[in-house]
């Protein structure tokens, strides 16, 4: 049994990285950021100080990554994963990525006989922590079926959209109707307060919203 790598430890992946470990897979880390991983090392994962080395001794290498800059270079760099990844192996990549690097990374991927699955996560550190995030997955069906057990230690609902790119297609739409909705709460709450009512009685306990930031919506597009 090898074992799942994880780049990215930060404020998503560590939460993240944390399920893995408590549901029993053995983990190896690595962050930019050495101190990151130091926790999840008490834990029983093992450091890795390259991504080389992740690449070299992971079936599965799952990413969490703040954009498109840091998942290009360690995805596609000289000493990246797709450069060492073992044959067959399967990259997650659980960031929000834009939409035409994920596809750049997985015809590129495809060409080495490795999968790409674009996975943006939806419902932040706390989803996270309890295991509840919403994941979307574009890539080939397979290898989502092979690495879906791994998604559910921290996600409560995961979808497969299809081919490379729609999963991170979904979440930028997901994103877009959340944040349109958001406005419309906004202006009813103006709208109500103008009108003399307290805001205070028209506030509601409302479903648990995603971790909706707009830099998303421009990572998606590549802007």
């Amino acid at each position: 049994m090898t074992d799942t790598g994880f780049i990215g430890t930060g404020t998503i992946g560590a939460p993240m990285a944390l399920r893995l470990l408590e549901a029993g897979h053995r983990l190896r880390v690595h962050d930019a950021r050495r101190e990151v991983t130091r926790t999840l090392e008490a834990r029983g994962a093992v450091h890795a100080p390259t991504v080389r080395e992740v690449a070299q001794a992971c079936d599965v290498v799952c990413l969490s990554l703040p954009g498109p800059a840091q998942i290009e270079d360690v995805v596609l760099g000289a000493e990246g994963v797709l450069a060492h990844a073992r044959p067959a192996a399967v990259i997650v990549d659980l960031s929000t990525n834009s939409l035409a690097l994920n596809r750049r990374i997985a015809y590129a991927a495809a060409s080495r006989g490795v999968h790409y699955l674009d996975a943006p996560v939806s419902g932040g550190r706390a989803g996270a922590a309890a295991g509840r995030l919403s994941v979307m997955v574009g890539g080939d069906r397979s290898a989502f079926e092979a690495v879906r057990g791994l998604l559910e230690c921290f996600a409560k609902h995961v979808f497969y959209m299809g081919a490379p790119g729609l999963g991170t297609l979904t979440k930028l739409v997901n994103n877009q109707i959340f944040l349109s909705a958001s406005v419309l709460v906004q202006e009813g709450f103006v709208f109500g307060a103008k009108a003399g009512i307290d805001p205070d009685a028209l506030e509601v306990d409302s479903p648990t919203a995603p971790d909706v930031d707009v830099d998303d919506l421009a990572k998606a597009l590549g802007l």
